[in-house]
């Protein structure tokens, strides 16, 4: 057989082996260019993220308050209110008082008069709107002071003292407020109260569901 014919007939084979020897002698070669096209998709992708989430002022600061340890104010604010809170009116804010004309000519000042008990109410409704726990704190109870029975004041209180974490007091209150609701009638909305209640205390939770099967065990027998 001569050795073109030869040639010929292992041509195919020849190719092959040239094409291993030269990926063997250019394994150097190609592993760096494709470890530079890895880097380079790499710096694209990083470059477009950039682009897409660039933080403006207002972003950072929120991610930085996010980052830090929730505060109890934080906490309340992420909390679901168990007593709703009305938010205050703006047109029903109280007015500063005036100085009265005998004062005004006398020279002296007269004292501005106390506020009501429901311009107090708006005032602590609109602290705790406001995330000023101490000052709603502080409000609610003059007001608790002049009505120990009203269970609105109660259970906005409690309310307050349970978005704060403190769950003893707030489970004293609502207690309170919805004893305080049996006995005016209203058990649907003392009803409402029991099952926050249950979880923060179970005890006085099944206080106050022996003072609600109590008010309804008449009509029972009744019916019967």
């Amino acid at each position: 057989m001569s050795l073109g014919r030869w040639l010929l007939t292992h041509s195919l084979s020849l190719f092959l082996v040239a094409m291993l020897l030269a990926a063997w002698f250019w394994r150097d070669e190609l592993e760096l260019d494709r470890a530079w096209a890895q880097l380079r998709q790499v710096g694209s992708d990083m470059e477009q993220g950039q682009q897409a989430t660039t933080p403006s002022a207002e972003g950072d600061t929120v991610r930085k308050s996010a980052a830090a340890p929730p505060s109890e104010v934080e906490q309340a604010a992420s909390r679901s209110p168990v007593v709703q809170t009305p938010e205050p009116r703006s047109d029903r804010t109280p007015q500063p008082a005036t100085e009265s004309p005998e004062a005004q000519e006398s020279g002296g000042q007269t004292p501005p008069p106390a506020p009501s008990p429901q311009q107090r109410l708006m005032q602590a409704r609109k602290a705790f709107w406001s995330r000023d726990f101490d000052r709603a704190i502080a409000l609610y109870r003059q007001l608790i002071e002049t009505a120990p029975d009203n269970p609105d004041y109660l259970g906005e209180l409690g309310n307050i003292y349970y978005n704060l974490n403190r769950f003893d007091q707030a489970a004293e209150l609502f207690l309170k407020a919805g004893t305080l609701l049996v006995q005016k009638g209203e058990v649907a909305r003392a009803r409402q109260l029991l099952p926050a209640l249950q979880s923060l205390d179970r005890e006085l939770g099944q206080q106050l569901e022996q003072t609600l099967q109590g008010s309804t065990r008449p009509a029972v027998e009744t019916q019967s």
